[in-house]
């Protein structure tokens, strides 16, 4: 479900909002192959690897953080978010660090994550789930 499509008197009204993400799949990039392209060439660009998270404050706050956390609970991602009255749009790339050397990055993989937003101490959850590319299964 769209953000737009979840809009309502009640969301406008409310002091902090945040919206449902829709689910994103983990589209995989195919190296290229020559002319063939393969199964996949020529139909149309994959949308972005990205997750689309959005909310909204009915009043400036003093503190605000937006986390992306996994099953486990573990923080996946820290948010830069903005603290002003207003709806907000946060993009997140589905990167996470790639661990071992502490170096690189690398996508989050695919399952059921919780985004988190916290606004001057009280939390607000949502699921976010990232499919991997169905070409791939």
């Amino acid at each position: 479900m769209t953000t737009l499509r979840q809009i309502d008197a009640e969301a406008i009204a409310a002091p902090v909002k945040l919206y449902k993400p829709n689910a994103v799949v983990l589209w995989k990039r195919e190296p290229s192959r020559g002319n063939s392209g393969g199964p996949r060439a020529y139909v149309g660009q994959n949308p972005a690897r990205e997750a689309i998270l959005d909310y909204s404050l009915g009043r400036p706050a003093r503190n605000v953080e937006l986390q992306i956390v996994d099953f486990r609970g573990r923080n996946v991602a820290k948010l830069p978010a903005s603290r002003q009255k207003g709806f907000h749009r946060i993009r997140w790339n589905l990167l996470v660090p790639a661990g071992g050397s502490g170096r690189g990055r690398r996508f989050v993989e695919p399952g059921r994550y919780v985004v988190r937003l916290t606004v001057d101490g009280t939390t607000f959850t949502e699921e976010l789930k990232i499919d991997s590319d169905p070409g791939e299964e």
